[in-house]
């Protein structure tokens, strides 16, 4: 029995000291598998990252449709400026560290670019942000020896004006190569991608996201502590998208409360592109239901029609504030008059100098402004009043006749007065 447990023992210790003796052998890179941009792995040919996009409206229970957007990029060895004195350190499972210099990037060893993030209107959201992943692959073959490479990953600009770049635009990839089997024979074990932070801070990332971990580095023997997990990265690319409402409101003694008036919400952009950005608005009367979405033309237009009553309102959701305007006509009544008036509410960032309202040769009354860049400040509000007709009107009318009749009653009498005298 005696004998079965020191056998026991004996097998701990060998098996302990085989894992840590094959640890140091292989790889002078140790980090847990679900940290944020790091990938671990033996003989490792390719790494991703991911391109988050959020889309913003501003009602937050409502997410716009996903627009047609791309961004590039471009991976390359790091510059001079970005490894002079960088050292990093990672704490192995022992709590050893194990540190080692960074060294530019060998570009024979990209086997392939990342290409393109693009993003379209068939992209479904979660949790209002859509996330694309890219892939680069790697010869590790054309690494001449063991260490640290560093890339730099760059995402070019949008192709579309609505939506916001990152704030910064650029990526540190580490790729971590061992001679694993000693035989001169290079190996890819590790990656971890990192965004630009400031001074003693690294921030781990899984690319272009909507978060990162961030890590404090020790000015002394360069450990790295967490201090930071899912950090928001305001920096994000973003689609921003406002509302707009249209009210009506009838007025006056015989103003028809019951009867729909017809309008007309008309979208233009100046953007060569915009019907290639597939920008797609929503329609809501009084705010709810379902709504048909609708996208931009190859005029560059989009036309809502609604028909209101007193009371009524309907909000289109999803439009974009850069290089969009828009127009709003109601019909003129089929058979009353309505006085109609409008009304922009806004405050002073709106281009209050663009707002125009005129009743047209058509006989329709045209409101016209800007998106404006603040959550409430885009609502056109129409009044029509129609007041009684005053009594004094019908008066008038019969006064000719009155006057008539008096002096044919006056010439009678004085008339007849004159034949009694004679007589």
């Amino acid at each position: 029995m005696k004998k079965i447990r020191i056998s026991k023992k004996i097998a701990t210790i060998l098996t302990a000291t085989a894992l840590i003796t094959s640890t140091f052998a292989m790889t002078a890179f140790a980090a847990p598998a679900d940290e944020k941009g790091v990938t671990t792995g033996d003989a490792l040919t390719s790494i991703s990252f991911t391109k988050d996009l959020k889309l913003v409206d501003e009602d937050s229970s409502f997410t716009p449709t996903t627009p047609n957007v791309k961004f590039a990029y471009t991976l390359a060895p790091a510059a001079d400026a970005d490894v002079t004195g960088v050292v990093k350190a990672e704490k192995k499972s022992d709590d050893t560290v194990v540190q080692a210099g960074v060294k530019k990037g060998i570009v024979e060893a990209i086997k392939t670019q990342p290409g393109n993030a693009e993003f379209s209107p068939a992209d479904v959201a979660t949790n209002k942000v859509v996330s694309k992943t890219m892939t680069i692959e790697f010869d590790a073959s054309k690494f001449t020896a063991a260490g640290i490479y560093r890339y730099v990953l760059t995402e070019g600009d949008p192709d579309n004006s609505n939506v916001s770049k990152t704030d910064k635009q650029t990526r540190y990839i580490d790729v971590y190569v061992t001679d694993k089997d000693n035989d001169g024979t290079p190996e890819i074990t590790g990656t971890v991608v990192t965004k630009p932070g400031t001074s003693g801070k690294v921030l781990k990332t899984d690319g272009f996201t909507d978060d990162y971990d961030e890590y404090t580095e020790d000015p002394v023997d360069k450990t790295l502590s967490k201090t930071g997990e899912g950090t928001a990265d305001s920096g994000v690319s973003t689609y921003n998208t406002y509302d707009l409402k249209v009210s009506k409101e009838v007025k006056g003694d015989l103003g028809d409360k019951t009867y729909k008036f017809n309008f007309n919400t008309t979208f233009t952009t100046t953007d060569e592109t915009a019907n290639n950005q597939g920008i797609i608005l929503s329609s809501f009367l009084n705010g709810t239901g379902e709504a048909a979405p609708i996208a931009f033309d190859a005029s560059k237009t989009i036309v809502f029609n609604s028909k209101l009553k007193h009371g009524e309102y309907v909000i289109i959701k999803g439009i974009p504030a850069d290089n969009v305007s828009y127009t709003v006509d109601e019909a003129k009544h089929e058979v009353d008059s309505y006085v109609v008036t409008a009304k922009a509410f806004a405050d002073a960032d709106a281009s209050l100098a663009d707002t125009t309202l005129k009743d047209s040769s058509d006989g329709k009354i045209t409101a016209s402004l800007k998106i404006n860049k603040k959550a409430g400040k885009n609502e056109v509000d129409f009044t029509n009043t129609l007041d009684n007709v005053a009594p004094t009107g019908l008066v008038l009318k019969l006064m000719p006749y009155v006057i008539m009749v008096v002096f044919a009653a006056v010439m009678e009498y004085i008339f007849l007065g004159r034949r009694k005298e004679i007589k």
